[in-house]
């Protein structure tokens, strides 16, 4: 017998659970450093790691609950902000914050195994 999903749930169950190895920066007010790469409603930790790591950028951003940057580096550590307000959940994975309404939360990712 053969798996095969059978819901978008379980593929975005898949999704997040690739986001394990991730490392928070922290919740920034700016975006500099990271580009544009995605807007999904079904956004997730792993759904934007996948995006950022096949653009072979070792850094992730997630704002508003759906977009999805990515960089060669983390915003400048004098934009942080409080931890408080990144706080949208994503849209495809509700236990996961991406970011906030004009705040960015910022993950590194690590190397990929080879």
């Amino acid at each position: 017998m053969k798996f095969q999903p059978t819901s978008n749930v379980v593929v975005l169950a898949l999704f997040a659970s690739a986001a394990h190895a991730l490392t928070y920066v922290g919740c920034f007010s700016s975006s500099s450093n990271l580009e544009f790469n995605s807007r999904s409603v079904y956004q997730s930790l792993g759904n934007c790691q996948e995006k950022c790591t096949a653009a072979n950028t070792p850094v992730m951003g997630l704002t508003n609950g759906t977009d999805c940057l990515c960089g060669a580096s983390a915003p400048p550590q004098g934009n942080s902000v409080p931890d408080s307000s990144c706080d949208s959940r994503c849209t495809g994975f509700a236990t996961d914050i991406c970011g906030g309404e004009g705040f960015f939360s910022v993950y590194n990712i690590p190397e990929p195994r080879r």
